[in-house]
């Protein structure tokens, strides 16, 4: 229902008990001291929940991460591959000869070529989700984990995560909770 209305339940439940026990009929009736004592217990709540000097660290936590995009500096990678051509031509200067040369006249020719050769990746890696420079769509879709216990198969994690802190804004706070 709401911290205020919590704390007033919380009142008359203890005076409820009061009359009982000194057995005085009735039901207890919410006073301006019992409404004004659980307004200043909730603002005190409110309060040391969200002092500045309050950090909220995440000890555990565990979410679905999707990728929106990835891009990288030049790669510089070492690239191996393999070519087959076909080839076509026409209106040349000459025939080509069985040797390869040039017979002089006019001819057209066919031909087949193959290689193989190393080079370098001269940009940098572009993808996105609604599809980037390589590739279609991304999909790439994850965990992200803070906490003590290391992920399987996941390098470089620290058991302590210093960087992470969480805190309650109490403006934040919709008004039916308080």
């Amino acid at each position: 229902m709401g911290l205020m209305q919590d704390l007033i339940d919380a009142k008359l439940a203890g005076e409820r008990i009061r009359r009982k026990k000194l057995d005085l009929p009735g039901e207890p009736i919410l006073t301006k001291a019992m409404e004004k004592e659980a307004e200043l217990t909730r603002d005190a709540i409110l309060n040391f929940l969200t002092s500045d000097d309050l950090i909220w660290t995440i000890d555990k936590f565990k979410a679905s991460v999707e990728l929106e995009e990835i891009s990288t500096e030049e790669l510089g990678a070492k690239v191996d591959t393999n070519v087959d051509t076909n080839v076509n031509v026409s209106n040349i200067s000459g025939a080509p000869s069985a040797g390869g040369g040039i017979i002089p006249g006019t001819g057209t020719g066919t031909g087949k070529g193959k290689g193989t050769g190393t080079g370098t990746v001269s940009e940098g890696l572009n993808m996105r989700r609604d599809g980037g420079k390589h590739g279609g769509e991304l999909m790439a879709v994850g965990y992200a984990y803070i906490g003590d216990k290391e992920v399987v198969g996941v390098d470089n994690i620290s058991p302590k995560n210093e960087e992470t802190e969480v805190r309650l804004d109490i403006d934040r706070i919709p008004e039916e909770l308080k």
